[in-house]
């Protein structure tokens, strides 16, 4: 942790390794994520393509992280966080994106109000270049 703290530009790959970790061998993350949660609100405003990634990942073991510990809605506003990243990264994290939107869904019935209006705004993102009417009563009907 401390090494961390002294090296900042180890920040996003060191907590990525840790979120891994303790998402594999179930170890909490609370105390982790506390110290540097300033330092991560800091992350959402990276623009180099590599932490962007960098961030994605974050983002995505984070999200399979609060699955299991059963906190759906914590774990869905990273998915949503990741599939907004995904869908910045381009064709290369297609499959990622694929994952995403498959997590979303299998979880869907625990997200709000806000997640589920967030996620349909990402998918029409993906659409914007489609000549599709999004209009509910089209849009319902398909």
């Amino acid at each position: 942790m401390q090494f961390l703290r002294n090296n900042p530009e180890e920040l996003l790959p060191g907590l990525l390794s840790i979120v891994e970790g303790a998402s594999r061998y179930d170890y909490p993350l609370e105390a982790v994520l506390e110290s540097f949660a300033e330092q991560m609100e800091g992350f959402k405003y990276f623009e180099e393509p590599v932490n962007v990634s960098y961030y994605f990942r974050f983002c995505y073991q984070l999200a399979l992280y609060y699955i299991k510990q059963q906190q759906f809605t914590v774990a869905l506003g990273y998915i949503l966080q990741s599939l907004m990243l995904s869908d910045t990264l381009g064709m290369e994290h297609e499959h990622e994106f694929r994952k995403c939107t498959a997590i979303f869904e299998i979880f869907r019935s625990q997200a709000t109000a806000t997640q589920q209006d967030q996620y349909i705004t990402i998918l029409k993102g993906v659409l914007k270049d489609e000549k599709i009417d999004f209009t509910p009563s089209v849009a319902q009907s398909v």
